[in-house]
């Protein structure tokens, strides 16, 4: 019981409306709870822990607990608002440094100059992200069953070629996303995070 609740758990995270837009488009949206937690960190935690002088372990481990700040280094943080990035400015960031895919960074924090670099691109990303499952789940399928196997009359090959496609093409718009808010960062106001502005 404990594997479907937790397989139901992660297809709902995924297709829900806000799962929809951040994996498939690429688009953050925090909800109303996790916008009240960053502004409390914001207004009240952090400054109280900067004026008592807290270490850098302290401030990491308050900021660990809210969502999308965890994203950032307490450095990464204060060169945020110190240079009045706004909300929708850090959650392209974070979109933009890969968030749980960081091999395809579109932008690197630089801690010793302190400021975001942007990664050259090698281009492949999308069709790595298409080719290599895709191979996979074709190996594994014609290993498995060969390209004739019928199931009540019904040959699967079609059914597997609609799965690949609706498998993994939300995967190859990962990369696409990721380049795509870091050109909104190099239009936008917030091109000021970069060295070179």
């Amino acid at each position: 019981m404990g594997f479907l609740n937790d397989f139901l758990n992660i297809f709902r995270l995924i297709f829900s409306r806000k799962g929809a837009k951040k994996y498939l488009n690429g688009i953050l949206e925090p909800d109303t709870d996790e916008l009240e937690l960053i502004r409390s960190y914001i207004d009240d935690i952090r400054p109280i822990m900067i004026a008592n002088g807290s270490n850098i372990i302290s401030q990491q481990i308050e900021q660990m607990k809210i969502p999308y700040l965890r994203d950032f280094t307490v450095n990464e943080l204060d060169f945020l608002l110190s240079n009045n990035i706004d909300l929708y400015g850090m959650l392209d960031i974070i979109i933009a440094k890969g968030g749980l895919t960081r091999g395809l960074a579109a932008i690197t924090w630089d801690e010793n100059k302190q400021h975001y670099k942007v990664r050259k691109e090698n281009g492949i990303e999308e069709f790595l992200m298409l080719f290599i499952p895709l191979f996979i789940l074709t190996v594994f399928y014609l290993l498995s069953f060969g390209i004739d196997y019928e199931v009540y009359d019904i040959t699967i090959y079609p059914i597997f070629i609609l799965f690949c496609f609706f498998t993994v093409i939300p995967m190859v718009s990962i990369p696409s996303n990721i380049k795509a808010a870091k050109k909104r960062l190099l239009k936008s106001s917030n091109r000021v995070i970069f060295d070179n502005n």
